[in-house]
C-alpha cells in the first residue's frame, strides 16, 4: 500500500491513515472580501473575508479577532484538531506545538507581498455566494504559483481584522498545499472548512454519534494487477440513516480532513453485501451478493462543509461496490474506489 503522511495546515504529522495523491487545481486562485457601504444596520459599513462571511450565512458564530494574526491562525488550527476527534492530535498536541504552528504561518506569510490592487490578477472564483444589494465582492489576494508568491491588495488588508487577516492566510495556505499535494478540493471547499475551523459554535462534527470503540473504515483505490499500489481515497464510519439504511459518515473526502458532519446514504435497501475473497485481493473489499443487481446512481453528500460534491454508485452481481466521486457533473480524477468494510461485510 501506498502511504504518505496526512499534513493538515502543513504543521503536523497526523495520519494513521494511507492515503494518496490525487488529481487538483494546477494554478492559484483569488480571495475576496465582502464590503458593503453604509446603513441603518451597519452605520460604519461592513468588510469580511468572503470564507468567514460564507461561514455566518450558514449559520456559523465567527471567533472574534484576538488583535494578533498568530493567534487567531493558532486557534483554528487547535480547533482543527478538536474537531477531526483524533486522540493522539488534540487540542493538548496542538498546545504543544503552538510555536511551531505560529512560526509556520508566518514562514508561508514570508511569500507573500502587499501591492497595489492594479498589481493583482483579476479572477473570478468566489462562487455563487449570495451578495446583498449594496456590498461587493472584492478581490484582495492572489497566488502566483508561478513565482511562488502571494500578493495582497495593501489597502484593503490594513482595513480587515486580525482573525480576517488569519484566515485569508489560513485559506491560502491551505490551498497551496492542497495544489503542491495534487489533492482534489476546490477553492469553495476550502472556504468552507476555514469558515468551520475559525466558528465557536457547536455544530455536529464528523465524530458526532460515534462510539469510541468504532472503527474507521475506507474506500481504496485498487489496480489487481498491482496490489501492492492500493491505497485510500476516503475513510468513514458506518452508520444509520433516520429510516434504518445505511449511511457512510465521512472523515476524510479524497485525501482531505472533515471537521463537520458529513455523510452520504447509500442505496442498499433489499441488497445484500458479501466480503470478497477472490486471490488477487489483500484488502476485505464488499461485494454484491444478491442476484440480479445493476444498479448506478448519483448519490448527493450532504454537509455544509461540502458543496455539489455527490458520489456515483456502482451495485453489481459478484462485482466489488465501486463509489466515484463527482463535483457538480463532472468526474473527479482518480477518486474512484471500492468500498471496503469490514461492518457492512463480515
Amino acid at each position: 500500500m501506498k502511504s504518505i503522511k496526512l499534513v493538515l495546515l502543513l504543521i503536523a504529522t497526523l495520519a494513521s491513515h494511507a492515503f494518496a495523491r490525487v488529481e487538483g487545481p494546477s494554478s492559484g486562485g483569488g480571495g475576496f472580501v465582502i464590503k458593503c457601504e453604509s446603513n441603518a444596520l451597519e452605520p460604519n459599513g461592513y468588510l469580511e473575508l468572503l470564507d468567514l462571511y460564507r461561514g455566518r450565512r450558514l449559520g456559523l458564530q465567527i471567533a472574534n479577532p484576538t488583535g494578533d494574526v498568530g493567534d487567531d491562525y493558532f486557534n483554528a488550527v487547535k480547533r482543527t484538531y478538536e474537531l477531526q476527534g483524533n486522540i493522539t492530535y488534540n487540542g493538548a498536541y496542538a498546545d504543544q506545538h503552538r510555536l511551531e504552528i505560529i512560526e509556520n504561518m508566518k514562514g508561508f506569510m514570508r511569500q507573500s507581498v502587499l501591492v497595489d490592487s492594479s498589481s493583482i490578477p483579476k479572477t473570478s472564483d468566489y462562487g455563487d455566494v449570495f451578495i446583498p444589494s449594496g456590498c461587493n465582492a472584492l478581490q484582495i489576494a492572489y497566488y502566483d504559483d508561478k513565482q511562488n508568491t502571494l500578493k495582497i491588495d495593501k489597502n484593503l488588508w490594513n482595513q480587515i481584522t486580525s482573525i480576517d487577516k488569519a484566515a485569508l492566510i489560513h485559506h491560502e495556505l491551505f490551498f497551496k498545499f492542497n495544489r503542491d499535494s495534487n489533492s482534489y478540493y476546490s477553492s469553495k471547499q476550502t472556504a468552507l472548512f476555514v469558515a468551520h475551523v475559525y466558528a465557536v459554535n457547536n455544530f455536529a462534527k464528523t465524530t458526532d454519534g460515534i462510539l469510541p470503540t468504532q472503527a474507521l473504515e475506507f474506500i481504496y483505490r485498487y489496480n489487481p494487477s498491482n496490489p501492492n499500489s492500493t491505497y485510500g481515497v476516503a475513510s468513514y464510519y458506518v452508520t444509520r440513516n433516520p429510516t434504518g439504511g445505511v449511511r457512510l459518515q465521512l472523515n476524510y473526502l479524497n485525501s482531505f480532513p472533515l471537521v463537520a458532519k458529513t455523510w452520504v446514504d447509500l442505496p442498499l435497501s433489499g441488497i445484500i453485501l458479501s466480503k470478497y475473497t477472490g486471490p488477487d485481493v489483500l484488502y476485505g473489499f464488499c461485494k454484491v451478493a444478491t442476484e440480479n443487481v445493476d444498479v448506478s446512481a448519483d448519490l448527493p453528500i450532504q454537509g455544509n462543509q461540502v458543496d455539489s460534491l455527490k458520489y456515483r454508485i456502482v451495485l453489481k452481481t459478484g462485482k466489488l461496490v465501486q463509489l466515484q466521486l463527482i463535483d457538480g457533473s463532472t468526474e473527479v480524477p482518480n477518486s474512484a474506489g471500492y468500498l471496503n468494510s469490514q461492518s457492512l461485510c463480515p
